[in-house]
């Protein structure tokens, strides 16, 4: 995943994205088919050097066009391809037509799938692309259990695996498990949140040489935070600081039988950097805690009057590991979030806030 933008967008974003490079920029939709095809060819070169056959499944919509014209380029390249679509030929868009035809012109036919997938060295999934915003039913759903079945071969997705909402990265009923998905001028924030990453493989971009200064246009919704090239957003350390110069966590949770996810989440924030950890758990908890990681502090809250002023010497909270449903927890959670202090809301704590939702900008 090195060397791909940080900046993420929504699916509506791409597409204005993508009117205004054809419309202002005077780049067909073609053009752009043309790139993505060219984009995916080298792909499969780098990736996977020793391919000969190609099964490329192409849809009725541009994504499917995407996949016409690797199917084209690559029997230039002299691989064996077979292409298979999914869709009635009805729903061609007019652009994914043209590559179609262009396609069938170069020598190949059109198959339908059947019982099962041709044997092949790389499947292409270009089925379904950003658009998608309901459940994959029929014969996509049917394609994509194959191709998903078909566990030895590798799978490449343009511009995003089939059956995946853009947006929100959620299985739309079922979605292509890809080995690498290449996207295609901007990323769409959904490859990187919710289910996406179970279905994208490793992700790689493409430009499709669009003019930088377009981007300018468009505010991302999200940004990738990659630790190679984030690094430089953190402050280096002095060699002679100690640990009350970098930052007091408080972790709030741990409730009766759950110790345990409050010291996970502690020793987390030890290991990334905080200067000072501290717990604030059930009193029995306290000193088992102690025990087994000297260098967390430990202290016992039975109600939330003795979490203020522990609050009141931190710099940043955690709260919901093991803090359970009960009063207790309910409680602790209501005080942290009163704070005001940057906070991480996990586990117990979004039960919680399913309950009474609200948001503050420096919640995470």
């Amino acid at each position: 995943m090195l060397n791909i933008p940080h900046n993420l967008y929504t699916a509506e974003q791409i597409r204005e994205l993508d009117r205004i490079v054809t419309e202002q920029h005077n780049v067909s939709t073609a053009k752009l088919m043309a790139r993505a095809g060219e984009a995916a060819l080298i792909s499969i070169k780098n990736h996977w050097p020793q391919a000969e056959r190609l099964l490329v499944i192409c849809g009725t919509g541009n994504n499917g066009g995407d996949g016409y014209e690797l199917a084209r380029q690559a029997l230039e390249s002299s691989y064996r391809v077979v292409v298979m679509q999914a869709g009635d030929d009805s729903n061609l868009t007019v652009e994914t037509t043209a590559a179609r035809d262009a396609v069938l012109a170069a020598g190949a036919k059109i198959q339908r799938f059947k019982d099962k997938l041709p044997s092949t060295d790389v499947i292409i999934d270009a089925m379904m692309g950003s658009g998608l915003d309901r459940d994959v039913v029929g014969e996509y759903k049917t394609v994509i259990d194959a191709i998903n079945a078909n566990k030895r071969t590798p799978v490449l997705s343009l511009d995003i695996p089939s059956g995946l909402h853009a947006d929100t990265g959620s299985a739309l009923g079922v979605a292509v498990k890809a080995t690498i998905c290449l996207s295609f001028m901007g990323l769409n924030k959904g490859l990187f949140m919710g289910e996406g990453p179970n279905y994208t493989g490793t992700v790689c971009f493409d430009s499709l040489n669009v003019p930088s200064a377009i981007y300018k246009e468009f505010t991302p919704v999200a940004r990738r935070v990659s630790l190679e090239n984030d690094a430089e957003l953190l402050a280096p350390r002095e060699r002679t600081g100690h640990k009350g110069l970098y930052g007091h966590l408080l972790i709030i949770g741990g409730d009766h039988g759950m110790p345990g996810a409050a010291r996970v989440a502690a020793e987390a924030g030890a290991r990334v950097g905080a200067g000072l950890t501290s717990i604030a758990t059930r009193t029995v908890h306290s000193p088992i805690l102690n025990q087994a990681r000297p260098e967390l502090m430990c202290y016992g809250v039975e109600k939330a009057d003795d979490l203020t002023p522990l609050i009141q010497r931190a710099n940043s909270l955690t709260v919901g590991p093991g803090l359970g449903q009960c009063d207790w927890g309910r409680d602790l959670f209501q005080r942290a979030i009163e704070s005001g202090l940057p906070m991480v809301v996990d586990a117990d704590a979004l039960n919680m806030l399913s309950q009474n939702p609200q948001k503050h900008d420096n919640w995470i």
